[in-house]
């Protein structure tokens, strides 16, 4: 009976072990998973390809408004390299496009005072879930400080608009999928 019972704890033990070590071999696999690194260009594939725009009610009012609005451009490859990665990389004034029908990785940007003088920020949506993306792919940066100088600017009263330099957090509460405040600065 005493050899039964040892036995019983030996194999119970033996099981407990091996569980233990099954346990911590899956851990390790989970973290080689959620560890994995990726190289420079893959992280510039993935934001190359990132889909997004701006609100509905951007679009719309952009839409019913001629003034204050330029088109930027996110995340393409220039010949002055702006772009690290997902962010600005140019503007330009508004020119006969169909607001509605923008080319890829063009956005319009309407320029509104609040009342305190200065201006409502630079929204832009993700499109899709990113959830399962690298978090430095979908980093929005602005490379260099962007100069906006246009009539519509002098016309608010600023000798140009200026987006700052710099990395935005992605914003869960923007849109279905997170999104990016850039605030825009009035330089009188």
């Amino acid at each position: 009976m005493k050899n039964i019972h040892k036995t019983s704890v030996w194999v119970f033990g033996i099981i407990v072990i091996l569980s233990l070590a099954i346990g911590i071999i899956a851990c390790q696999n989970d973290d080689d998973i959620s560890s994995k690194k990726y190289s420079e260009s893959e992280i510039k594939t993935i934001s190359e390809s990132l889909k997004v725009g701006v609100p509905d009610f951007t679009l719309s009012k952009a839409t019913s408004q001629s003034n204050g609005l330029v088109i930027f451009t996110l995340w393409s490859r220039n010949k002055r390299a702006k772009c690290e990665r997902f962010g600005i990389c140019d503007w330009f004034p508004k020119q006969h496009y169909d607001l509605n029908d923008l080319p890829d990785r063009y956005v319009p940007c309407f320029f509104e005072k609040v009342d305190d003088g200065s201006l409502k920020p630079f929204v832009v949506e993700l499109k899709e879930d990113v959830s399962n993306l690298p978090s430095e792919s979908y980093e929005f940066i602005v490379s260099e400080d962007i100069e906006i100088v246009t009539e519509d600017v002098t016309e608010l009263e600023f000798s140009k608009i200026l987006v700052k330099k710099g990395k935005y957090p992605c914003d869960p509460k923007i849109g279905e999928f997170g999104g990016y405040i850039i605030p825009l600065y009035g330089i009188k």
